[in-house]
């Protein structure tokens, strides 16, 4: 747990497929305990006599790697007929020797109808066995090719899933699989540069920049405003203007009720700079040539260790101090610079709240209202200066 998060999943329809029989099983036993009559036993209470028993066998091997972590992947063969009944059966004798089964997963079918119809099946078993399996609770897990149209799609339909395993779509989002994004140039040894383009899209907005989420009431953020680093912060409770980057007449005063910074420095400093310094306190007073050569080699070491515990953390974090989640912890006190990445836990936490206040309007997912980014009333007027000195005038005859 090296991030604080369990790893926790199931198996493969191989491992299920691999087993022909009990006698493939090493052993029969969970803590003394004969689990394959006992299983097969609860299996004819419930009357499923003709669920697969080489599956059973699987589940039974996998109940004995996981008394408690037992997920059982249930659509190797029969969903209904087999694999649920299977499932219930193992997962009724492990709660009777005081293990806690997990659940089932569907990976093919109809996730939502399947849920509901597992539900309504570890429900009914459950009282046929006098309500002591804890089988209605179980919980019911979905794959296979999970995304966001299945997911409003199953919201539709109504269903029983407590959990869904997104694989395929997790890391390539099917929707934008490109990251249509570039670095650009805005600024350069103190001077602020400019990328124009034909399309006003890819036109870059000059200098150093801070970035400021602007809430208004209700706790709604109301945009985002990018303010060069010569310009003051916004203030909650102080009106300010804030312009669209390119269009004139799109601009509008904000009171913000409240103020999140949106970036903090992930390096602070550079190495000659540290150089410079160690070397300054490392020679001060000190003429001898030889003691000057090493107090030079010293500071390179110096500024190295200096410039390496400079790295801070995250942008994601910077707004959850204002929101109370995951705030910068500092670490080294020596440097007064280091601070602790957020945990995993405290980047989600984060991410949730954020999102929670976003308007709806914002997050549906059919044709969302943009979010807005504006820029201040000088940061605009900056932009078209710099545009029109450095763009040349042409010349028609």
């Amino acid at each position: 747990m090296r991030h604080g998060i369990t790893p926790k999943g199931t198996h493969a329809h191989s491992f299920v497929s691999a087993f022909t029989s009990f006698s493939d099983l090493p052993s029969r036993l969970i803590d003394g305990v004969d689990v394959v009559e006992r299983a097969l036993e609860v299996r004819r209470r419930l009357g499923f006599s003709s669920a697969s028993d080489s599956e059973l066998a699987a589940f039974v091997a996998y109940a004995q790697a996981f008394p408690d972590g037992f997920l059982a992947l249930v659509d190797t063969y029969d969903t209904v007929n087999s694999g649920i009944p299977n499932f219930m059966a193992v997962a009724t004798v492990l709660s009777e020797l005081g293990h806690k089964p997990v659940g089932i997963r569907l990976d093919s079918g109809d996730l939502a109808y399947l849920s509901k119809r597992a539900r309504s099946m570890f429900v009914a078993a459950d009282a046929r066995l006098g309500g002591s399996s804890a089988l209605a609770s179980s919980a019911i897990m979905a794959s296979n090719n999970i995304n966001e149209a299945v997911l409003h799609s199953l919201n539709d339909q109504g269903h029983q899933l407590d959990a869904l395993g997104v694989g395929t779509h997790l890391v390539t989002c099917q929707m934008q699989p490109a990251l249509g994004m570039v670095f650009k140039l805005v600024e350069i040894e103190g001077k602020a540069r400019i990328k124009i383009s034909q399309d006003v899209s890819k036109v870059t907005i000059p200098g150093a920049k801070d970035a400021f989420r602007l809430v208004g009431k209700h706790d709604i953020p109301i945009l985002d405003l990018l303010v060069p680093t010569s310009e003051s912060a916004p203030v909650p409770g102080r009106r300010v203007l804030c312009h669209h980057p390119f269009e004139e007449k799109k601009r509008v005063f904000v009171t913000p009720s409240k103020v999140i910074p949106l970036l903090v420095p992930v390096w602070i400093g550079a190495r000659h700079e540290a150089f410079a310094r160690a070397k300054a306190e490392a020679v001060a007073g000190d003429s001898d040539s030889d003691a000057k050569d090493a107090a030079t080699a010293t500071a390179g070491a110096a500024a190295d260790a200096a410039a390496a515990g400079a790295a801070t953390v995250a942008p994601a974090a910077s707004g959850a101090a204002a929101e109370g989640a995951a705030a910068p912890r500092r670490e080294g006190a020596a440097l007064g610079h280091r601070v602790r990445f957020p945990t995993p836990t405290e980047v989600r936490s984060y991410v949730r709240a954020q999102l929670s206040i976003l308007r709806e309007d914002h997050v549906r997912p059919l044709n969302p209202t943009p979010y807005k980014v504006s820029v201040t009333a000088g940061l605009y007027h900056f932009i078209h200066e710099l545009w029109s000195r450095e763009v040349p005038i042409a010349e028609l005859a």
